[in-house]
């Protein structure tokens, strides 16, 4: 994580990286679960090289104390099998799963369907000739300019296969799995035959940067500094040094400077680019008309690189990015933009950019844990500066275990009130599902009809006249329960009904301490949330206390 950044060493120039990374949560909190075996999976879908081909390479000894301070610790050195503690009700089954460390998941009851999180048949190990070819054949078989999509659609869809080559190679949350997961969903479900599917681009770097001309947000030597990894500048050899054919080359992945948790390879630059160009091509159609909304399924995530800096996982800030390139492309049409993180971490590097900006309002709902929790960012008080003052507004989470129920209050007592107010021309979401039920580090239980219902929110005539709301791809490590939630965001963009979020009957079972903490912790995050935003926004002060109405 960024807490070990500055204090540990580069691993060896000719050596490629090893996993020192922890799970961005509190230290020794209960967010976190080892993912042993996601190489594994990685190596059965084609995406990295097999174990027996990988180098390993010994981890420095600060990085190892740091990531064994944490929930997660170094990967290699997990050997017991995890027993997940919350029901996987919401996601379609009713019995506790028992995750191994190959990255399957078995029921404790006999006879029951095993669950895989990967893009192989489920009960098979995924491990041979067969599942890699099926992949490719599923990759190959989709559309990426609408031709076999429904083109009549308002809902535009966006994605590319550049950025499923930038992969670590070793267990890493941030792999190709969370975007091939979710494409798999949608062609079951048939959902890629009901949305347009727009094709993306690489970003020039006018859109990235901001000096030369250009309106992005990131400076010039930041752009360079992923620029380099196409030829391992600051990692393995160059290409220069070995043979330019030898693809290898390119399968090798370092940690850019000091950041333990944000990996490169020599395809990550072009699929920085291309998630940034995906999200542009389909924010071009919904501000000409030619599309109301969309869902950019990209990675690798953007909301924690800064102006200058790359953070948690993020090269480029795609919603960032967006926002810059709303405002000057099309200044007529898009004046103010809207900005709704809620993944379950702050969205720092977004909040940097936007600081001073009044023509932006940017809303996260994270987990904060009074700066214990990743990146340790986004207090209540932190409002913004100069002519920005009042337009960031922070919801930070004093604790995990929070659900539906909680999220959608949220949303009705400080998002709503606060976008109606606002009266954005385009509505961006960065959609971490980090934040859902299942995931390894989020610690939250946020279901997929709760985010269904949270886009039906965001896509009221109230907030926005014209229905401009565009999601895309942030965190998220648990990759069905990303499949299952961005079905259900792009079922609510193209008008399907999520359904009301309800009690959760799991939920309701636990302990009448824990759920008393809970409730607790979360009603003085409300308080303080509408306490210190009233100054800017008509927000009502008054909070409902627990088991009663609100009058």
């Amino acid at each position: 994580s960024s807490s070990s950044s500055s204090s540990s060493p580069l691993p060896p120039r000719t050596t490629t990286a090893t996993p020192p990374m922890a799970d961005r949560g509190p230290a020794g909190g209960a967010s976190g679960t080892s993912v042993q075996g996601a190489a594994e999976q990685d190596s059965a879908a084609g995406l990295v090289p097999s174990p027996e081909t990988r180098r390993e390479t010994p981890v420095p000894a600060s990085a190892v104390r740091e990531a064994k301070s944490t929930s997660v610790g170094v990967a290699s050195t997990v050997e017991s099998t995890i027993v997940s503690e919350t029901s996987t009700k919401a996601l379609g089954t009713s019995v506790k799963l028992k995750e191994t460390k190959d990255g399957t998941e078995t029921p404790n009851k006999e006879g029951t369907k095993t669950e895989k999180y990967s893009g192989s048949k489920e009960g098979k190990s995924g491990n041979s000739e067969s599942s890699i070819d099926e992949l490719s054949r599923f990759i190959s078989g989709l559309s990426l300019d609408g031709s076999s999509s429904s083109i009549e659609s308002e809902t535009g869809f966006s994605w590319d296969p550049k950025c499923l080559k930038h992969r670590a190679n070793y267990d890493h949350f941030e792999k190709p799995e969370r975007v091939t997961g979710m494409l798999k969903e949608l062609k079951e479900s048939g959902l890629y035959s009901r949305v347009k599917v727009v094709k993306g681009r690489l970003a020039s770097n006018a859109e990235l940067c901001s000096e030369d001309g250009g309106y992005g947000p990131h400076t010039r030597e930041h752009v360079k500094i992923v620029d380099a990894s196409k030829d391992h500048k600051y990692g393995p050899p160059k290409r220069s040094e070995r043979d330019p054919d030898d693809e290898t080359l390119y399968n090798d992945c370092y940690y850019l400077d000091n950041d333990y948790d944000t990996y490169v390879n020599g395809h990550s630059s072009d699929a920085a680019r291309a998630a940034v160009g995906c999200v542009l091509s389909l924010e071009e159609q919904i501000l000409t008309g030619e599309i109301r909304n969309g869902f950019a399924a990209v990675r690798p995530p953007g909301h924690h690189a800064g102006c200058h800096r790359h953070s948690g996982f993020s090269l480029y800030n795609n919603v960032a990015i967006a926002a810059k390139h709303a405002l000057n492309k099309y200044p007529e049409i898009c004046k103010k933009i809207l900005i709704v993180d809620w993944d379950v971490h702050h969205g720092d590097g977004t909040q940097e950019v936007f600081l001073e900006d009044p023509n932006i309002l940017f809303i996260s709902i994270h987990r904060h844990e009074r700066g214990k929790f990743y990146p340790g960012t986004g207090k209540a008080k932190e409002v913004g500066k100069g002519k920005g003052e009042g337009y960031t507004v922070n919801v930070p989470l004093r604790t995990a275990g929070l659900g539906d129920l909680h999220y959608a209050r949220v949303f009705n007592e400080i998002v709503i009130p606060i976008a109606k107010s606002f009266k954005p021309d385009l509505v961006l979401v960065s959609a971490g599902f980090d934040c859902a039920l299942g995931d390894p580090i989020g610690g939250m239980e946020v279901t997929p009809k709760g985010f269904g219902q949270f886009t039906r929110m965001l896509m009221s005539s109230a907030i926005q006249s014209e229905g401009r709301v565009l999601i895309m791809l942030e965190g998220g490590y648990n990759v069905r329960s990303v499949a299952k939630s961005a079905a259900s965001c792009i079922r609510a963009l193209l008008g399907d009904r999520p359904g009301k979020v309800e009690k959760d009957e799991e939920a309701s079972k636990a302990s009448k301490a824990r759920k008393t903490h809970i409730e607790t912790m979360f009603e003085e995050t409300i308080r303080t949330v509408l306490h210190v935003q009233s100054k800017y926004w008509p927000v009502k002060c008054q909070v409902r206390r627990s088991g009663r109405n609100r009058k």
